[in-house]
């Protein structure tokens, strides 16, 4: 299986044993390389779709449906599925990523006229990696309130130095030229104010 880090095995043993299982399942899968998909039947998020397992729905069309998440990160906190059980974003049909980009833009006005957010934070993670739990694509609509952020979010944006002949590989790496060179850069220091920008 991965590797986790201590606090990443922390919050594996804190989720739900449903959850944890399809985590564990993915990471394993991983291991071995491309890994194997997440059989639909298996995805809490084709349950959701389904009607199997009850949800707030609070939109839908023909390709995607949206919910409150049971675990806000903020009230209204909502989640974008495709209603056909998909991994990733790159495996959308341009349909499918026009009807999930409609919905978020019009859930996204409503967060701020609705319920009066003052902004709003999109995430979509693709793969475990990235911070993606369930294997079914999803995008997440946050509002946030205030005038300063009131999520960490910025965290997962650090900057970081990255010497020149790296840059250069990962440009050719981009552009269809072959793999970047690797190097680890050194975490950025907060400036005064505790944020990274």
């Amino acid at each position: 299986m991965v590797q986790l880090t201590p606090e990443q095995m922390a919050q594996l043993q804190q989720m739900p044993p449903e959850q944890r299982s399809q985590i564990e399942q993915k990471l394993a899968a991983q291991e071995g390389g491309a890994g194997v998909p997440q059989q639909p039947q298996e995805c809490i998020f084709c349950k959701i779709v389904k009607g199997e397992v009850p949800s707030k729905i609070v939109a839908q069309n023909a390709d995607c449906i949206a919910f409150l998440d049971i675990q806000p990160k903020s009230p209204g906190h909502t989640v974008i599925v495709t209603k056909e059980h998909k991994g990733m974003s790159t495996e959308l049909s341009e349909s499918q990523k026009a009807s999930v980009q409609m919905m978020t833009e019009s859930l996204a006005k409503n967060m701020m006229t609705g319920l009066k957010a003052t902004g709003y934070i999109t995430i979509n993670p693709n793969g475990v990696s990235a911070g993606q739990v369930m294997p079914h694509y999803a995008v997440h609509i946050i509002p946030t309130y205030g005038q300063a952020p009131d999520l960490p979010v910025m965290s997962i944006l650090q900057p970081a130095k990255v010497p020149e002949f790296i840059m250069d590989s990962i440009s050719s790496a981009l552009q269809g030229g072959g793999r970047p060179a690797q190097a680890s850069a050194p975490a950025p220091e907060p400036k005064k104010d505790g944020f990274y920008f």
